[in-house]
Parts: C-alpha cells; structure tokens; sequence
C-alpha cells in the first residue's frame, strides 16, 4: 500500500484492521509532515511487540514536534505510551504502546540503522519500504 503523505500532501489509505491507536499514530506523523512512514508487521516475528512504525524528521525540533503530537492524540484517545526515550537529544526518539513501537528518526540517524533491513521480512502495512530512505 502506498504512502502518498509525504509527497503530495494526501493522507495514506490505512487497511481498516489496523489497531485505532496505531492508526491515529500515523496519522499524526502525517499531519506533522513526518517522513518515510513505514508500518510493519511484527506478528509471527517478534515477541515483543506486534507492529513497528518509522518515519524521519528534518531537525531534532521536528522529530521532537512528531512525537508530541504522536503522545498528545493517543493521550487525547486514553492511551499512555509505556516509555519514552530518546526525546532530549532527538535524532532517534522510541515511543513504547507495547502493542506497536514508534521509531523518530533524523534522517540521517535513519540512513546509518537502517532499520528497515532489520525487518527486510516484515510484511509492509502502510507505506513503502522504497519510500524509507536509503
């Protein structure tokens, strides 16, 4: 499924079995012009969780701006992220929902983990592994 968001300003189309938390986590990334959303399936994979999301920002300001809006609409829902981290130096912030992992990222802490090939046999839920940076 494709993420248009980042490119034309249009808002992905999300698979409707997506968890309501999760999407609106996207959601924020997209409406605070986060980059490379990418939402993998975990499920079968991982025990630790059962969804992981990524995106970039352009400065740590706007990463930190992702991830306030991330927290305040989930927190607007009822949800608490479990743990924060990463938030003061804000090149790589992890926001923890148990049932899915947020992932902030400067681009160029981004391009250096390239987390995505972590998870190269994750089935891709929202976004596009191509769309991620290189």
């Amino acid at each position: 499924m494709s993420d248009d968001s980042t490119q034309s300003g249009r808002p992905s189309e999300q698979p409707a079995d997506l968890p309501t938390d999760l999407t609106t986590a996207v959601t924020a990334i997209e409406d605070h012009k986060g980059e490379g959303a990418l939402v993998l399936d975990l499920r079968g994979l991982a025990s630790f969780t059962d969804y992981i999301v990524m995106c970039s920002g352009g400065t740590e300001r706007h990463v930190q701006a992702i991830v306030d809006a991330i927290v305040d609409q989930l927190r607007d829902q009822g949800s608490k992220a479990l743990h924060v981290e990463g938030y003061k130096e804000a090149s790589w912030v992890l926001i923890d929902y148990v049932d899915f992992l947020v992932n902030v990222f400067t681009r160029e802490t981004r391009d250096f983990y390239q987390l995505e090939r972590v998870w190269r046999d994750a089935p891709v839920v929202v976004g596009e592994r191509d769309g991620a940076p290189a």
